[in-house]
């Protein structure tokens, strides 16, 4: 494990406690609910993917990014700001209005987050670079490791204590 990636995730977590930023658990919300449900069917431990839909989207599904390096992949769409290219390299003729809906968006996010933990790792780490970049963590450009990684794992990692989710003895948790 990087220890470099550790520290950051530590200064996040405690930056972020400071800012007084705090996590709503939404349990009973069926959409948090179900990204949990998605998440754990995909192999891959839930606080990371809840943090992913927090950093990506802040929880809104109609969340839209139509410009920038996603806008050249067709544009970004809901909850996890899924690429219409990807998805539809997941799901052929997928269209943007239907990744908008918050399970359709889980759907095939839980597809990519199974096949990136088969290809790559489970590891929380790996999962966030993976899912920005498509790269393990120590091979993703490096605004991926010292920018979005981060701000996946304190996200994380205040689900995980908010939430009392099991989080095994996987690296990569702080």
């Amino acid at each position: 494990m990087n220890p470099w990636l550790v520290g950051a995730a530590v200064v996040a977590v405690v930056l972020w406690s400071r800012r007084g930023a705090a996590v709503n658990p939404r349990r009973g919300d069926s959409i948090f609910d179900y990204a949990v449900q998605t998440a754990q069917a995909a192999g891959v431990d839930p606080a990371v993917f809840l943090g992913i839909i927090e950093v990506e989207s802040a929880w809104k599904p109609n969340a839209t990014n139509l410009v920038g390096p996603d806008g050249a992949r067709g544009g970004a769409f809901g909850l996890t700001q899924m690429t219409l290219r990807t998805a539809q390299a997941l799901r052929p003729g997928i269209t943007g209005e239907e990744l908008l809906d918050p399970r359709t968006n889980l759907d095939v996010a839980g597809q990519l987050l199974a096949e990136n933990a088969r290809r790559i790792s489970p590891l929380w780490p790996d999962v966030a670079a993976a899912w920005n970049s498509g790269r393990s963590f120590d091979t993703a450009p490096e605004r991926t490791r010292y920018e979005y990684v981060p701000k996946v794992l304190a996200a994380a990692n205040r689900y995980a204590m908010n939430l009392d989710l099991d989080l095994g003895d996987q690296e990569g948790n702080v």
